[in-house]
Formats: C-alpha cells, structure tokens, sequence
C-alpha cells in the first residue's frame, strides 16, 4: 500500500537532512510543511572558513524535476538573500551572503532542469537521491546517482572560489567533495 503523499514527502525530507548532513557535514534542520516559504530543511555548511546559508527543496515526486521547481528554488534564495540584505547587518554584506539552494529529487531532473540550473547566477546544487527500500521503508536509505552544481557556486567567482571539485567514488557509488584535491570531513 503506497504512503500518502504528504507522509511519503516528509519521509523524504528527513532522508535528505540525513544523507545530507553526512555528505556535506552541512548542519542542517527540518522545516518543511504547510507554509514552510519553499524551504524544507534549512541550516549552515562551513565547507572553508566563510559559513554558507543552505536552503534546501526536497521533491518526492514519481517523475523527473523540470525547471519550474528550478525557478521556485531560485525565487526562494533570492528572497532569503533580499530579506537579509534589509536587515543592514555587517554579515548581510559579506559575499557569501548569498544561500546556497539545493534541490533533491528521487526522480532525477529533467535536461531543462539541469541547463536552467547551470545558467542562474545563483549558487544551486541539483542532488538526485533515491530510495531504496519500498513501502514504508522507501527513504530508510538514499542512494546518490548524481551531484551537478553551477558556476555561481563552484566557478572562480562562486561563493566556493573554484576550490571545491567532486570526483565519483566507485566503492560507495556517491559523489566525494574535494577541497583544492583533498577530501573533505563530513559529519559521521
């Protein structure tokens, strides 16, 4: 028997705070529900010394992501981005100000999705996390199939400063973040 929606999507938001937590070492909390703004898990990521605001979408759905949800993502950094600015706070002003939007999908993205993601000027991370089990179990474990980040995050003049790249690990069939060659300590 397959889970309501709303219980399946909120398994899944919970799956992605994990899984995400442990690839990024990113500290991330739970948000999502009626009215949560677009943000289902928010938190920081410190991957150098500059903390990074992460925002974060997670979408359940059977089919592949289009850009719609892309645009959505967007919106919402942008809007986190604005609201902070009008707070007039030194840290409103330093470069990383920008959050990072991260949307993870159990279908994957579609092509439109990806060129979209990879032409915004803001700093966007598609994640493609699956479920392994079934039923109930459906999200107990993710799967990674890919990892595909944007200039404006990873670029020279993204707010990681081109010092981050990902390689493919073939024993753990997940992405690995390296900081200038080196792999970084995510959170166990």
């Amino acid at each position: 028997m397959a889970l309501p929606a709303r219980v399946r999507g909120t398994a899944y938001e919970l799956a992605c705070q994990r899984e995400l937590q442990r690839m990024l070492g990113a500290v991330l909390v739970h948000s999502g529900g009626t009215n949560d703004g677009g943000v289902d898990l928010s938190g920081w990521w410190t991957p150098m010394r500059d903390r990074v605001r992460v925002l974060v979408q997670c979408k359940a759905e059977a089919k592949k992501v289009g850009p719609a949800y892309v645009r959505e993502l967007e919106g919402t950094a942008l809007r986190a981005a604005w609201d902070r600015s009008r707070l007039r706070t030194e840290e409103a002003y330093i470069p990383t100000a920008m959050p990072l939007g991260v949307l993870a999908s159990a279908s994957g993205f579609s092509r439109a999705a990806l060129l979209y993601a990879q032409s915004s000027q803001v700093p966007l991370a598609l994640i493609h996390l699956s479920g392994t089990g079934s039923g109930a179990a459906e999200f107990d474990t993710l799967k990674c199939h890919g990892l595909v980040w944007n200039d404006a995050l990873s670029g020279p003049n993204g707010i990681l400063k081109g010092h981050f790249e990902q390689r493919w690990s073939l024993h753990t069939s997940s992405p690995i973040l390296l900081l200038d060659g080196h792999p970084i300590a995510a959170a166990s």
